[in-house]
This record gives C-alpha cells, structure tokens and sequence, in this order.
C-alpha cells in the first residue's frame, strides 16, 4: 500500500453534474482522493456562470459524505476576466460554451494567475511550517489544452500536467470541404499551436519544468518528449463509468444485415458545427442503396448548422430515415445508447470526447476517425476507426463502416473496463508515489 501524499491539484473546470472537461476534474479528483490527500483549486464557476461549479459541489456533499475530506477552494473569476467574458458574449452570443476562443483564453490566463497567487502562499506557508506536512506533488489538470500550462510549474515542487493535448492539424486536404470559415479557423489554429511551441515560451517551460506529462495522443506525446518533456505518458482525457451501465435487452444483434423492417439504430451525438462533420455520416448513408434500406439516425444535440444539414438531406435524399432530438439529458443520452447499435462519431478534431467512453461503457460500439485519444480508446474489439486522409475518403471509410461494424457488447465492455476513471485515477496515483520517492 502506498504512502499518502500531500497533492496539490489545479482543475478549473470541475463539477459533478457536467461533461466534458468538468467531468474529467471531478471524476479524476474525486478518485485520486481514495490515495492521497487532495486539495484542489477550482473555477468557482465558468466565465459565462461564475458560480455554477461551486454551487454543484455544495450541493453534491448536501447528499454524499466527502468520505477522503478532499479540500475544495473555489477561486472566483477575477473581474477582468467576467468582462471579457461579457464582451465574449456579446460578439459571439454565446454561440458555444466558450464563445471565441481568443478572448476566452485570454480571461482563463488571468485565472490561472489567481491561482498560482493562492497555491504559492498555499505551499509556501505547508512548506515552511514545521507543523503541516509538505506538499509533495502540483498537478495542473484541466484545462486539458496544451496552450495554457498555467504557472504551477515555478514551484518548487515536482509538477505534473495532464491528460492534456491539442496539437493535431486536419490534413490539407479536408479544407476545401469544410468552407471557407472552417478552414481559416483551422489554419489560424495551426498557426497558433506553433506559436505556443517557440522556443523560450511559458508552454516550452512546463513542459521542461515538468516531472511527468500525459498525453492524450501519440503525436502530442512525440512533440512534447522532443521539446524537453522528461517523462511523457499517454493517457486519454475522458475515461468511462466502469463498464457497466449493461444493455437492458442483452447483446445487440451486430452479426450479418438487420433482419426485415429491423434497421441498425446508429446514434450521433455533438455538436451541430463544422468540425463535428455530421455531414459526413449523412452522405455516407444517403450515397448508398443498401445503408439505406438498413439503417435509421439518431442526431442528439443541436447547433448553427442544423438548417444547412436538414436542407442538405432534403437536397441529397429526403426518404433518409433520421431525426433530431435537440440536446437531451445526460440519463436521456445513455438511454439512447442503450437502445442502439452503434455511436458514430465524424468529428474531424477532437481529443477523446466525452461521448465515445460514454458509449463504450453502455456496450455500444463506435466508429470515429482514427484520430488523436480515439486512435487509443478504440480497438478492433470495440469498434472501427477510419483513416483521416480527405473529405471524400472519410465519407467512403465510414459508409464501409457502418456495413462491416461486428462488435458483441461484452467485449466492448470490458475495453470500457480497461479505460475506467478508476483505473486512470489509480495509474495517476501511483506515478504521484514514484515521482515523491
């Protein structure tokens, strides 16, 4: 059994009542606690509800005991960055949970900055007593993006960063589908992960400065060990729900062509933006006689592009057998996937997403692109993964797909198994150990 150390965790998204990032903090937090003595600094809320995450802990440990007394301090949203946010929202109408990005990240580094205010004088003033035990361990966590390190790295306590990423860029050849604002957002991206990687800058720093970096795709993993990384390990951003939240019907039929009048249920889930590439699925499907005859979508989430997608299938072909649902639930979207066959997933940029072990952890195989933390979580057993090479190959690669996809629940459940918050947790915590020794 190991010793239990004293860890500093920096989450700035963490909730136990949302996805994405916030999910990947409070699952991670919460489980590395069962090992060590945690205290985490946090967001008290998003830069569009300042007190959102604070008041969804507080209500959580209305119900739950805060059995491993993991300590929570909420570091509000300085003010110059609330008025960022409400120029953020003003020029983009809030039209995604960060609105622009340039201005977002701007306001997210003035966070940072009053969290590395509090978490020096947090260590400085364990550190120098004689009282309290020392901390032995910084851990940057979310924000997962590789652009933001935040400052915990000056300290003089052995930092780790992770699961983080994002240095991926779609092939050249896809931007002449994804229109014209796509594609210069795509480009300017590009340029701007480059920029971040110069020699001398704050990325540069903590990936020098760091004791261990995970990294949620190979090609992050290579750029970070060749920029100075001294130990670099991969590991996704998203984990699953300990495999197992079962089929209510037991297996799902995936060997051979669905019987008469019985179409293979394919479920979508995201956003309704270009890099999502719902269209793909939609032209796979509509360019095919047989998927046709065989298949029926469902869309869960909504966006600025359903118009253009609902005119697109009218256009391509209107007896297409699909619907949107708008966003539902969280219980509402694992039902969904408890009663398909299989997720689709056509995202051209991504880093795990939160939906694909979702999916894994009801049993329901995926098809993605074989992309950054999907070219790790999937594997032959749990689903297919389609090269990304140009807009008309995935559009090929995904209508074989979904004609070849034979995966039996159990065995995508116990991949779901494999790639558990619990297993990630316990992985975290014992290099934690290694690098205190």
């Amino acid at each position: 059994m190991m010793n239990r150390l004293k860890v500093l965790i920096s989450a700035h998204e963490l909730s136990p009542i949302q996805g994405s990032e916030c999910a990947e903090g409070w699952n991670l937090v919460t489980r590395i606690a069962q090992y060590h003595d945690v205290t985490v600094l946090y967001a008290r809320g998003s830069q569009f509800s300042p007190d959102a995450y604070e008041k969804a802990v507080a209500e959580y440990f209305k119900a739950h005991e805060n059995k491993y007394n993991i300590k929570f301090i909420p570091i509000p949203q300085p003010r110059i960055t609330l008025r960022l946010a409400s120029l953020n929202k003003w020029l983009s109408g809030k039209s995604s949970s960060i609105g622009i990005p340039f201005l977002y990240f701007i306001g997210y580094r003035f966070w940072q900055k009053c969290a590395f205010r509090y978490a020096k004088a947090l260590v400085t003033a364990n550190n120098d007593s004689s009282k309290q035990e020392p901390y032995a361990i910084v851990h940057h966590l979310t924000q997962i993006s590789f652009r933001e390190p935040g400052y915990l790295f000056k300290l003089e306590v052995p930092f780790v960063w992770g699961p983080t990423g994002g240095n991926s860029a779609i092939p050249a050849a896809f931007y002449r589908q994804i229109g014209c604002r796509a594609a210069m957002y795509e480009a300017f991206r590009s340029v701007a992960n480059k920029y971040a990687m110069r020699s001398g800058s704050r990325v540069i720093k903590a990936i020098k400065n760091s004791s261990l970096i995970y990294a949620f795709s190979n090609e992050d993993r290579s750029l970070f060990l060749r920029k100075g990384g001294n130990r670099v390990e991969l590991m996704l951003d998203a984990g699953c729900e300990k495999g197992d939240r079962k089929p209510e019907t037991g297996d799902r039929k995936q060997e051979g062509r669905p019987e008469t009048g019985d179409r293979r249920r394919v479920l979508w889930v995201g956003q309704l933006i270009h890099r999502k590439a719902l269209d793909i699925l939609i032209k796979a499907v509509a360019g095919d006689d047989e998927l046709m005859q065989t298949v029926e979508i469902t869309v869960v989430g909504d966006g600025p592009l359903k118009s253009d997608y609902k005119k697109l299938i009218n256009h391509l072909q209107p007896e297409l057998h699909i619907s949107f649902t708008g966003w539902l639930s969280r219980d509402q979207v694992f039902e969904k996937m408890q009663n398909s066959d299989v997720l689709v997933h056509t995202s051209y940029r991504e880093a795990t997403s939160n939906v694909i072990p979702e999916a894994l952890s009801c049993g329901l195989p995926v098809i993605c692109h074989d992309i950054s933390g999907m070219s790790i979580a999937i594997t032959d057993t749990c689903g297919i993964k389609v090269p990304l090479r140009s807009y008309h190959e995935s559009i090929s690669g995904f209508r074989a797909a979904l004609k070849e996809i034979r995966c039996n629940s159990s065995d995508v459940l116990h991949r779901a198994a494999e790639l558990s918050w619990d297993n990630m947790a316990k992985q975290i915590a014992d290099d934690y150990a290694r690098i205190a020794d």
